[in-house]
Formats: structure tokens, sequence, C-alpha cells
């Protein structure tokens, strides 16, 4: 049975939209998946003219009988519309659900009419590939009635070498800066290095310097430091907003840069991935960004060298494809059984 991916690949190269959509694509190789690449400009009026008949015509290469992974969202419902149109009566193509983002989730999480919308769409596919656990179980509340695979951690192919660091060594962190206002709020004595698009640089404190903004495919060639922060909303007390909300449920992809890269995780206790960290050693959690300075004066080196150790070999399996070629495995082996009943 023929086996296939749609990626949808965006234009701009330094947000990591495109980068995780693409390694799962690159990792996925391993297991004979072909890549059905449709490109997603912003414009709307260039979807529907350029992108629809793009997918449309990858879709026409999927055998009759096949596996074919769908990378959600494309960002635009007239072109999700499109796909399930012209593949859900095919009852001899297995559908396998790859989640990125969960956008009811994200933006509309008391708005029933957006969740009952994108929960419809979900349950059009044989299997849904979910973040974590909290993920998986606030989809399953809201309706989804297909089996989850939690996926853990999202992969990152990272070519460069790690390079040994120390608990004194800057911290990174790393995204769309615009978003990321307690950065204009943050105060404390580590230096902190920031790397992204739209900075806020007149409004930083003097020990956190701007690095600039790179590819995200060659963002790890740049970054050195002693710890990855995880963190998001506009205050340094708790992750608030929409953003802060989301790390509830989601795995946010820096944190698998910062792990491709050898660095241990700062990560908001109240996170979705919070209690992974812990469970394996992989950084510390905080309450608070102030809190940072005195947990950081109180370790001791051979305790970052532990979560060191730890790290280092999550990095391989990172970059390794370990965590989706485990939830697609999975997913194969269900398909198999359900086909043999």
């Amino acid at each position: 049975m023929k086996k296939y991916i749609i990626t949808g690949v965006e234009g701009n190269k330094q947000i990591a939209t495109s980068k995780a959509r693409e390694d799962i694509s690159f990792f996925l190789k391993d297991l004979e998946f072909s890549d059905l690449k449709i490109k997603i400009p912003k414009s709307k009026l260039k979807k529907a003219l350029f992108s629809k008949s793009e997918l449309l015509t990858e879709l026409n290469k999927v055998e009759e009988e096949a596996i074919l992974i769908f990378q959600y969202p494309l960002y635009s419902h007239f072109l999700e519309d499109a796909f399930l149109s012209k593949i859900k009566n095919k009852n001899k193509i297995k559908k396998i659900l790859l989640l990125h983002d969960v956008e009811s989730l994200r933006f509309y999480k008391d708005n029933r009419v957006e969740i009952d919308r994108e929960i419809n769409f979900f349950n059009h596919f044989d299997i849904i590939i979910s973040h974590n656990t909290k993920m998986s179980m606030w989809l399953k509340n809201v309706g989804v009635m297909k089996p989850l695979i939690d996926l853990e951690l999202f992969d990152y192919s990272e070519k460069t070498e790690n390079v040994l660091s120390k608990k004194e060594d800057p911290i990174i962190f790393a995204g769309n800066l615009i978003k990321s206002k307690f950065l204009t709020k943050l105060k404390i004595d580590t230096p902190l290095k920031l790397y992204g698009i739209n900075p806020n640089e007149l409004e930083y404190a003097t020990n956190i310097s701007y690095e600039g903004a790179y590819e995200a495919s060659k963002l790890g060639e740049h970054i050195i430091g002693g710890f990855g922060l995880v963190w998001d909303g506009d205050s340094i007390e708790t992750c608030t907003g929409v953003t802060g909300e989301y790390m509830r449920f989601n795995n946010p992809h820096k944190i698998s840069l910062y792990l491709a890269k050898g660095l241990p995780i700062i990560i908001w206790k109240e996170s979705a991935l919070s209690s992974f960290v812990v469970e394996n050693g992989l950084g510390f959690l905080v309450d608070d960004l102030s809190s940072i300075d005195r947990i950081l004066s109180s370790m001791t080196e051979s305790d970052y060298e532990k979560m060191q150790t730890n790290v280092l070999k999550f990095s391989q399996k990172i970059r390794h494809g370990a965590f989706i070629k485990k939830a697609i495995n999975e997913s194969l082996r269900i398909i198999l059984e359900e086909q043999e009943l």
C-alpha cells in the first residue's frame, strides 16, 4: 500500500511553522512516505486561485488504496474543505491527521461553533496524532470520536554538533518576539539571548541581547547557551493570554529546537510538557520568571551535568525522528488490525 504525506509550505523561512512540517516529511521518508507539497501563500485570493489547484493536482497522485497523512492546519478553511470533498468518500484510503495546531483550542476555546467546525473536520480521519495527553483529553471532551495517539515531542532535524555548555552560559529564547511581551518586563541577572523576528530591542533590559533572525533550518548554527526558555504571553509571573493559555495543551516547537541543540529546558510549571520535562530530567519548572536566578544559584554543576546528559540522549532521538516514527508506526499498526477484522 502506497503512503503519502501532505505538507503545506509557507514562504517565511524565519518562522518555525514550515520547519516543523518539513522535518516530519523528511523523517517519514525513512518509512517510505512520498511527500505531496502545497505552497501556502498569505493572500486568500492566491490560495483560492493557485493553492487549491495545486492541492487537487497532488491528491490526484494518490492511489485508490493508500495511507495518507494530512499535516493540519493548512491555515485555510477553503483548502481544508477542498481536501475533504476530494477524499472523504474514498474508503480505501486510510487517513491520518497530524496536528500541528488546534485552532479552536488556540483561539476559540469558548466558541462552540468554531469548535464544532474543527472537530467535524477531525472526525473524517481514521486516526489523529495529537501533541500530548492534555491535548488528547481536551479533544475527546469536545467530541473527537477517532483513535488518538500522543506524539509526546516534535522531532527536529539538526546537522550542527552539540557544544557542551555550562549553567552560567546565557539562557536562550527563540520565537516570534513581538508575541513575547514578557521579554520587555523581564529583569534577571542571568544573561538572555534572543533569536527571532520582530524584536523590541529598545525595551529590553541591558543583559538581554538580540542576536538576530535566521532561517529555521540554520538557526541551530548560531545557538549556544546554558538553558532554553519556554514561556509565552505578556506577564513574567505566569503565562497569560491566548498564547500563554495554549501552553497548557500544546508542544511548543522551540522545546524541540533546544533539546536538539543539547540545552536543558526552563518551562512554565503549568504547561502541558512540564511533567515530561521533570520525569525525564530535562530541565526545571518555574511559576514565575523572577525565580530563575535563585534556582540557578542553588544548582550545582553536578545537577546541571545530569540534566545535560539526559538532554543529549533526547537530542539524538529528536534529531533522528524517533517520536514521529513511533506515532506513525502505532497508527499503521491500528490500521492493519482494523483491516484484519
